[in-house]
């Protein structure tokens, strides 16, 4: 037979709530006067109880946080803490909370915090947890590293109305679009050349603690795929505070150029503006540089750029070709014995490109390159002309981050591989292949914000 506890009262209802708010050996004590059934006070018991114990909060920081708007949402009324945040540097992450941080709190019953922790991604990577704690009344602060555990995802888009909208429809993070929009490729924006039909690929990260997510971390890779152009960038460490995006042999993403289109020549003829003619024997400005080596000597694009002249149109040039880069910028190439299988106006090259071959067609003495560069129409001397040069990653960072844009490179084959199977479709966000990392936390420093703390 099942035996039922007796309702209780308005009074003894009333009784009850007024102890949830004394201490719990008061409330216990006022509980036992009331009148009530051993089961009534039992569960009132565990009610003041729980009301009693402190409470778990977190939440992640928004881009608009402040300390009061954070210790609201926590659920936090605590004016000496506040306090304790601007007064003391070891509390510092809470004045200014990066935006998404995590923070997780133990809470009173009365609103005061014991403890308060908040996960801050550093410069360089590195880290920080810092906590405040409440011990005795008294407050300090202690900071150790820690590690986010990190799992990525990539998805592909391929673009309609625009990349934004179509990546938002695929499930991409805002954070990691804006990202993506940002990376920059020859001096502007990559996806400014993202139209409809283009293919847009991206891998992220995503930060993880004790297997719960916390937010979305940094863009890893970006690939448009612009017609017959595939471009390809990833995030590597450069020493900069953020890192900087890279082609996957570690070449710089901007507008650079090779000093010289050949690898190997002997320079017999300087820019000058009364230089005399070796074959017309007049005085008259050689508006470039000369690059003597064998015919059949390789010639090179000096960066990318689209051809606008493969031809003799040019008097006493010969074979030449002319390439448009960015900035109003041309460089020439003159007395060519041949022009390189493909290249002819409209096709565009790329930095180290093969394009043609050292020769002597047109008014030359012997096998050689006449090399010019031209600004706003205008040559100017090659070797004085200002351009920024050919820089890589310097070999200690490509080294760090080889082995890992190897694997991005696999992950964006295999979307390749479903994009082609879905039909060129866009691909929405999945889990790319990877390993989480553990969490550690060493090496804490701690401050005290009471002098008996």
């Amino acid at each position: 037979m099942r035996l039922r506890s007796k309702p209780m009262t308005r009074g003894q209802i009333a009784v009850a709530a007024a102890a949830a708010l004394l201490p719990l050996s008061a409330a216990l004590a006022t509980l036992t006067t009331t009148g009530l059934t051993s089961a009534q006070q039992e569960k009132a018991s565990a009610a003041v109880s729980a009301a009693a114990s402190p409470r778990s909060a977190s939440t992640v920081a928004n881009p608009s946080e402040t300390t009061a708007s954070l210790l609201a949402r926590l659920g936090i009324n605590d004016p000496e803490l506040e306090k304790f945040i601007y007064s003391n540097a070891d509390a510092s992450a809470f004045a200014i909370p990066r935006r998404g941080s995590l923070v997780e709190a133990s809470v009173s019953p009365d609103g005061r915090a014991d403890s308060i922790s908040i996960y801050s991604d550093g410069k360089g990577g590195r880290n920080l947890k810092t906590t405040i704690s409440r011990n005795g009344g008294a407050l300090s602060a202690a900071s150790a590293p820690f590690e986010w555990e990190k799992r990525a995802s990539m998805a592909a888009v391929k673009v309609g109305k625009s990349f934004a909208a179509d990546a938002a429809a695929a499930g991409i993070p805002e954070s990691v679009i804006r990202s993506a929009s940002q990376v920059s490729y020859r001096d502007k924006p990559l996806l400014d050349k993202a139209g409809k039909g283009d293919t847009v690929s991206v891998i992220f990260d995503n930060h993880y603690l004790d297997g719960r997510f916390v937010s979305n971390g940094r863009l890893l890779g970006v690939s448009l795929e612009h017609g017959s152009e595939t471009v390809r960038l990833y995030w590597f460490k450069d020493g900069t505070a953020d890192g900087g995006f890279y082609l996957a042999n570690g070449d710089t993403t901007g507008q650079s150029f090779l000093r010289y289109p050949l690898n190997a020549f002997k320079l017999t003829s300087r820019f000058s503006y009364g230089r005399r003619h070796p074959v017309l024997g007049r005085v008259r400005p050689h508006k470039g540089i000369d690059l003597s080596a064998p015919t059949g000597t390789p010639v090179h694009a000096v960066s990318d750029g689209v051809v606008t002249a493969a031809d003799r149109s040019l008097s006493g040039y010969g074979n030449h070709v002319d390439i448009q880069h960015g900035g109003n910028i041309v460089s020439r190439y003159a007395h060519l014995s041949g022009y390189a299988k493909g290249i002819r106006p409209g096709v565009p090259v790329v930095k180290g490109q093969l394009i043609g071959y050292c020769g002597s067609s047109g008014i030359a003495t012997g096998p050689h390159v006449h090399y010019e560069i031209l600004r706003n129409g205008s040559q100017v001397d090659p070797l004085a002309a200002g351009l920024p040069m050919d820089s890589r990653l310097s070999p200690d960072y490509y080294a760090a981050g080889r082995r890992r844009v190897a694997g991005l490179e696999k992950d964006f084959q295999k979307l390749g591989s479903l994009r082609a199977a879905a039909g060129g479709k866009t691909i929405p966000v999945m889990d790319a292949p990877g390993k989480a990392g553990a969490v550690a936390s060493s090496g804490a420093r701690s401050s005290s914000g009471a002098k008996n703390g």
